[in-house]
């Protein structure tokens, strides 16, 4: 089962950028459905996660599942980076302060920005209608239930021998890192 690496230093980063395109304050709702396009779409140009978060079919929609667990504040994590830079304000997350961007490269720029850029002006509404059209999405009835990468990539048109190396190279970098503690 294909799965990524979530890195909460990473993917602080990544929210706190989009947060301050939304002029420090986002209805967290549209923060997720974008972050979900945003994670799909990286899915579909890199065959990779951009957040390496796991995504969970919801009543509205696609889910980053720990990044919603962050906004909620019941995150299980090792690290209170998250908490230094973005807090949850009722039905809103908002810019504490501005965090370094040395997780994120151009190139996650270029797909956080043009993804952001579609979606900008889009009521959350909107979004949960859009991500309630992707394929992968399958009403979980009051719950949640996984939506697996192996699907995402299915309903991306993506190769199964493909899916598989993939596969293979996420495992064997998991292997490393845990070889060299990092």
């Amino acid at each position: 089962m294909v799965s990524f690496e979530f890195d909460e230093k990473r993917v602080s980063q990544v929210c706190a950028h989009i947060i301050q395109k939304s002029k420090g304050r986002i209805n967290y709702t549209k923060l997720l459905k974008i972050l979900y396009l945003i994670d799909r779409e990286a899915l579909k140009l890199w065959n990779h996660s951009l957040t390496g978060d796991t995504p969970v079919s919801m009543d509205n929609g696609p889910v980053l599942s720990r990044i919603y667990n962050h906004i909620k504040g019941v995150a299980s994590s090792t690290s209170n980076y998250w908490s230094q830079f973005i807090s949850t304000d009722g039905y809103d997350v908002r810019l504490m302060r501005e965090p370094e961007v040395d997780e994120i490269s151009p190139a996650d720029l270029e797909i956080i920005d043009s993804v952001y850029e579609i979606y900008k002006d889009y009521p959350y509404t909107k979004l949960i209608d859009i991500c309630h059209e992707l394929p992968e999405w399958v009403n979980p009835n009051g719950s949640s239930t996984p939506i697996y990468f192996e699907t995402i990539f299915k309903h991306l048109q993506k190769d199964e021998a493909l899916v598989k190396s993939i596969d293979f190279e996420q495992q064997s970098h998991q292997k490393v890192k845990k070889i060299l503690n990092c």
